[in-house]
């Protein structure tokens, strides 16, 4: 929050030697000058204790000695005494209020504090005696935009650009002004232009998309969807290739339940392993399972020489012919996955699931299932079908004990352990507590298709 002890090396140089130039020819005040030199020497070799000493004896020496307020609110910012802060800043101001040093820190202090309207007041008049001074513009307009003065921070920035040219720094903060004025039509005007600027980095780009995107309503953001589009495919001719813009437009892409976009960016991009993951994933997730093992056969090729990916890969592609009902195929990828990688969490998960559902080497499901939840024993899936594993075993009251757990730590959130937890309850004998939660996973299933 406050400047480090470097900072205030670099900071009054000018100011210390001109109270220096004005001890020189006040001999009464020396020895408070002396006091105020050894104090400055301690501040920069970042003994703060001996600073505070010796600039609080300068003031003893010489009341009217503002450098040492304004020292003596350097070592209480650093010590994140804002209080105490303000007021020696605010008394150098006070003592030498033609002082820019003295005003810039007292006015910034009071902007960090919250004195909103004091700082507002000192910035306005350093700007006014101060007209090409970038910094204090910017350190205004941040002011006008948190008290929602827009129309004077649109002017700060006009004044900015004409001082140094348009920037992208301050088209962002257009961006913001148009946001909260509304002005939804210039708003995406300027993301236009940020987008296409190649000197924007590709990872502002991405924030300032999610953040657009994430403050938009449902609503909004549909009835916008030709502008959101526009950006990511600008953003995408900007950066060809990049990751960032490139797995921004994918997960777009996916929220906005366009899996063919996905497949289509990961055709062009084979070599991005998470990209063709997700590829696969919204496929499958589509039903169009041709189109997801096209992309896992073009992953495969892609990370054969990469036995940790390979080995997610032929996870995904177990799950794939799972869910096409080939489970002697989905078996055969989770072996060849457990080979490549022994401790393939989601692989060992998986297998242990799907296998125990067709009663198939339970014991040896078990084992897999123990192993997930000894690495991960906070994963509510992973709880889930260690419970699971141990119902078919017909070890009831341990599945019933871990579901009662699973329950605590998230699980009534899905309905699929939910309806779990139901039927083990079912076997166990509470068939009343056992509707009771195949209701709440009705409710569950219905809030989720929503």
């Amino acid at each position: 929050m406050f400047p480090s002890g470097k900072q205030v090396v670099i900071s009054l140089t000018l100011c210390i030697l001109c109270q220096l130039a004005r001890a020189q020819s006040d001999a009464p005040r020396r020895s408070s000058d002396e006091s105020l030199l050894r104090g400055v020497e301690y501040l920069q070799e970042s003994v703060p204790d001996k600073a505070k000493e010796c600039l609080e004896q300068a003031l003893a020496e010489n009341p009217g000695n503002d450098a040492a307020h304004y020292y003596l609110g350097y070592v209480a910012a650093q010590s994140n005494d804002a209080a105490a802060a303000v007021e020696h800043f605010g008394q150098a101001y006070k003592m030498d209020s033609g002082n820019v040093w003295y005003a810039k820190r007292y006015a910034s202090l009071c902007a960090l504090t919250g004195k909103t309207d004091e700082a507002l007041g000192l910035y306005e008049l350093l700007c006014r005696k101060h007209p090409y001074d970038i910094e204090m513009l910017f350190a205004l307009t941040d002011l006008y935009m948190g008290s929602e003065a827009y129309e004077k921070a649109d002017s700060l920035v006009d004044r900015i650009d004409i001082l140094q040219g348009e920037s992208a720094f301050t088209r962002m903060i257009r961006v913001d002004i148009h946001r909260s004025t509304g002005e939804i039509s210039a708003m995406f005007d300027d993301l236009d232009v940020l987008f296409s600027d190649p000197s924007v980095s590709s990872a502002t780009k991405e924030q300032l998309f999610r953040q657009q995107y994430g403050m938009g309503s449902l609503r909004f953001n549909q009835e916008h969807i030709a502008d959101y589009d526009r950006l990511i495919s600008t953003g995408l001719l900007a950066h060809p290739g990049d990751t960032v813009v490139t797995h921004l437009a994918a997960h777009y892409y996916y929220s906005t339940e366009r899996p063919d976009e996905v497949v289509t960016l990961y055709k062009r991009y084979p070599r991005d392993i998470q990209l063709g993951n997700l590829a696969v994933f919204v496929s499958q997730q589509s039903g169009n399972a041709a189109t997801a093992m096209e992309c896992s056969r073009i992953l495969e090729y892609v990370c054969r020489d990469d036995a940790e990916s390979l080995s997610y890969v032929y996870t995904a592609r177990g799950d794939l012919y799972q869910s096409l009902g080939k489970k002697s195929k989905a078996y055969s990828c989770y072996d060849r996955a457990l080979r490549l990688k022994p401790d393939n969490l989601q692989a060992l998960n998986n297998y242990a699931y799907y296998m125990s559902c067709n009663g198939r080497n339970l014991k040896r499901c078990e084992q897999m299932a123990a192993q997930v939840i000894l690495a991960d024993s906070e994963n509510v899936t992973y709880l889930d079908t260690y419970a699971w594993v141990l119902y078919k075993l017909g070890r009831l009251n341990e599945a019933r004990s871990l579901f009662k757990k699973i329950m605590s730590m998230g699980g009534k959130e899905s309905a699929e352990v939910l309806l779990h937890y139901a039927e083990v309850l079912d076997a166990c004998g509470d068939k009343t507590l056992a509707e009771a939660y195949r209701h709440q996973a009705e409710i569950r299933r219905n809030e989720d298709t929503k």
